[in-house]
């Protein structure tokens, strides 16, 4: 490579550029900046321009010759991914935007190119702020197209360049702005629109009028599949959550392309088999977050401290980088580049390097300032979730960015928002959580300990949706072996981040949550149990055939006060509403009183009375609720169901069932043997069970783990046997335990 600037006319060059449409129209002000900066450059054929990885420090617009783009992959490989003819740019991104260049240009024959050292940039803008818009709306135009070009296999399978020229020119760019509506439900369906940056929400009005967020549209999927092919009217709204950008593809130029390319339509096709059958098995699409952005509660808060963990933590599963005001002047190399308002001399070039920082990084975490600035404003408009980070121990009333940004009336983002609640006093529990609540609107929340990293890999998994989600069912006395089954995952490792069940599986999710060991369980459950014996306490059968007063006094002495929010892990208890046919999920308030809500058998224990509505059993309509883990949160379901498909079998001796005296005569008689007859209690909590029972298979598609330990043995009513049900769980899981990740590769 060899400098001709010597031999270079200016005047030549600026001709060049003008007709490049780089810069727009030069004045002589601007051209004279130019002039003096930029050389004419020789190049060999073979010759690298610049090597993938260099810093950059210059453009390139080609007079003469062929340069060919090459980008390595991790392995070192070389693949062509275009080429640069006369009149056209290259290097132009990382001139605008600074940073490393992200692929090789060689010269395929002799070649002559005009260097543009990035010196200009701050000339340019100083005389004239806009000066620089033409090579971004350049720069954007190359952008879509790396995008599209990069995004067109993943949806279409294996293109060839043919094939990708013609959909090029098929398509139409949309851009919505936060909020906007793309299309709304009952709209006639004409498109189908592929996200190629932001995301938007799905949201379905039943005829009360009443909405639902039925699911999310992220980078690379599409929506409006099902009216190329039927019509239809759309049957949900479409709206963004913050800025987007999307292909078009109108009805009649994706006809023009199914007739031509056949392997096109089998693609759409399997597009809409695997969502349909995601519908079916389960409900919840999994967690794809782009950008977070953090917001302290007030000015106390630590945001970098708070982020310093959390982003080691979430670079266990995507490519992480976090970003605040100071680290984007500093790597823009422009002081104060970060706070440009939107309509500011660099907004172009800041908002350009953002869009290509999100092609390079699955995660982003915007750290705001802690106040209303442009940066923060610019953070909350690029986020895919905000982080509301508070202290604890503080008022929990909203202040600083939270109250003048994220306000009932005054919110400048769409998309859903989670609370982190740090507490820095590891010897006080959660508390008061409810009061943090009350004042805002979020999706979730978490309790957090600073300085903790398996709090922070516990909350990088609940924000990627690779959180690990135990469910324990409902069965009397066998459900003990829930305690072993957990003991065992400990052992293993793997992680519980929400834990929930019905019925016993909602007894012992309950203690878990509250940081109940496996002694610590078996030895205060066997106490508890001696001291009130609440399944002993029979009563006159008019609504149940046991009371309630012991039972109460049972689950209240084991949980105390225990709000289910003050909780370190997520957790819910499952019951039935007896009094409408629905299941209940008792995610907030007390503890006991949902645990007694989760195992109250129908005619055997008293139903809990809740606005006048009568709640009993989970099992009977819900017994191992991998659905409603799911709908939590969680990417990885463990279900663990103690029930058997067969049981109470009787004795050919017993055909007929005797009469009650009989049985009553040869259970108190010392000289004869007992008659195997399954009690009124039994009989009532099988029953119970039955439906939940009947559609297992079902529940079994929705979990990635299913744990059946071997406690058919054991009667459902068997509490003196606490301790070999655990251990008969706790053998069956290790084994089982250790078959299943010997297959997998997960990093908890």
């Amino acid at each position: 490579m060899s400098d001709d600037g010597a031999r270079a006319q200016p005047a030549d060059l600026i001709a060049s550029i003008v007709r490049a449409g780089l810069f727009g129209d030069l004045d002589s002000g601007k051209a004279g900046i130019i002039a003096a900066a930029v050389r004419k450059v020789s190049l060999a054929p073979n010759a690298a321009l610049f090597v993938q990885g260099d810093p950059s420090d210059a453009m390139y617009l080609v007079l003469s010759g062929r340069l060919l783009v090459l980008h390595a992959d991790e392995n070192g490989v070389e693949a062509l991914r275009g080429e640069v003819h006369p009149g056209e740019p290259t290097g132009e991104v990382q001139f605008l935007t600074g940073g490393n260049h992200t692929a090789t240009v060689r010269a395929d024959r002799d070649s002559v190119v005009i260097r543009i050292p990035r010196t200009v940039i701050s000339l340019l803008t100083e005389a004239d702020p806009g000066a620089l818009a033409p090579l971004a709306d350049l720069i954007h135009a190359r952008l879509r197209r790396y995008r599209l070009y990069d995004m067109l296999p993943r949806l279409f399978g294996t293109l060839d360049e043919r094939v990708v020229s013609d959909i090029e020119r098929s398509i139409e760019w949309k851009r919505l702005g936060g909020g906007e509506v793309l299309f709304r439900q009952g709209d006639h369906g004409d498109s189908l629109y592929v996200v190629m940056s932001g995301r938007l929400r799905a949201v379905v009005q039943d005829p009360g009028g009443s909405e639902r967020t039925v699911g999310e549209v992220t980078r690379g999927e599409s929506v409006g599949e099902m009216a190329l092919f039927t019509g239809e009217d759309r049957s949900a709204s479409i709206h963004a959550l913050r800025d987007t950008e999307l292909i078009r593809f109108a009805k009649p130029a994706f006809e023009r392309i199914m007739a031509k390319y056949p392997q096109v339509v089998m693609q759409i096709t399997r597009i809409l088999v695997h969502r349909l059958r995601q519908q079916i098995t389960s409900p919840v699409a999994r967690e794809s977050l782009t950008n977070i952005a953090l917001v302290g509660a007030d000015t106390s808060v630590d945001l970098a401290a708070f982020c310093g963990s959390l982003v080691p933590a979430l670079s266990g599963h995507a490519r992480a980088i976090a970003l605040d005001s100071a680290d984007v002047d500093r790597l823009l190399g422009t002081p104060g580049i970060a706070q440009t308002p939107p309509a500011g001399p660099h907004a172009i070039r800041l908002q350009t390097w953002l869009d290509d920082l999100e092609t390079t990084h699955s995660l982003i975490v915007y750290r705001t300032d802690p106040g209303d600035t442009n940066w923060s404003r610019r953070c909350l408009r690029q986020a895919d979730r905000v982080l509301i980070v508070a202290d604890a121990t503080r008022s929990p009333a909203p202040q600083g960015v939270e109250a003048a940004l994220l306000g009932p009336t005054n919110a400048i983002t769409h998309c859903s928002r989670q609370l982190v609640l740090l507490h820095p006093d590891r010897g006080v529990p959660p508390a008061r959580t409810r009061d943090w609540l009350a004042p805002r609107t979020v999706e979730r929340h978490f309790h957090v300990q600073p300085g903790d990293p398996r709090h922070f890999g516990r909350l990088a998994r609940l924000l990627t949706g690779r959180a690990i989600g135990l469910v324990l069912g409902g069965g009397g006395a066998r459900g003990y072996a829930h305690i072993g089954v957990i003991k065992a995952l400990e052992e293993a490792g793997v992680p519980i981040d929400l834990v929930g069940g019905t019925s016993m599986g909602a007894v012992i999710a309950a203690a878990h949550a509250l940081g109940l060991d496996y002694g610590a369980f078996i030895s205060k459950t066997t106490d508890l149990l001696k001291k009130h014996r609440p399944f002993k306490e029979y009563t006159l059968p008019i609504v149940s055939l046991l009371g309630s007063r012991r039972l109460d006094r049972f689950l209240h002495e084991a949980y105390g006060e225990a709000q289910i929010e003050d909780l370190e892990i997520g957790c819910f208890a499952v019951s039935s509403n007896l009094s409408t046919a629905e299941v209940v999920v008792h995610d907030a308030g007390s503890l006991w009183t949902a645990v007694r809500s989760s195992m109250s058998v129908p005619g055997v224990a008293v139903p809990v009375v809740a606005d006048g509505r009568l709640l009993v059993d989970g099992g009977v309509l819900n017994n191992l609720p991998g659905d409603v883990m799911r709908l939590r949160g969680a990417g990885v379901v463990i279900a663990v169901d103690v029930n058997a498909r067969s049981d109470l079998l009787v004795d050919d001796s017993c055909t007929p069932i005797p009469s009650p005296w009989k049985i009553l005569w040869r259970r108190i008689n010392p000289f004869t043997k007992p008659l195997d007859v399954p009690s009124i209690l039994s009989i009532l909590g099988r029953t119970s069970l039955l439906g939940s029972i009947h559609k297992l298979n079902e529940v079994m598609r929705d979990v990635d783990l299913y744990l059946n330990p071997p406690v058919g043995g054991f009667g459902i009513l068997d509490n003196d046997s606490l301790e070999k049900i655990a251990e008969a769980g706790y053998g069956y899981a290790r084994e089982r335990i250790a078959e299943w990740l010997a297959g997998r590769n997960d990093a908890w």
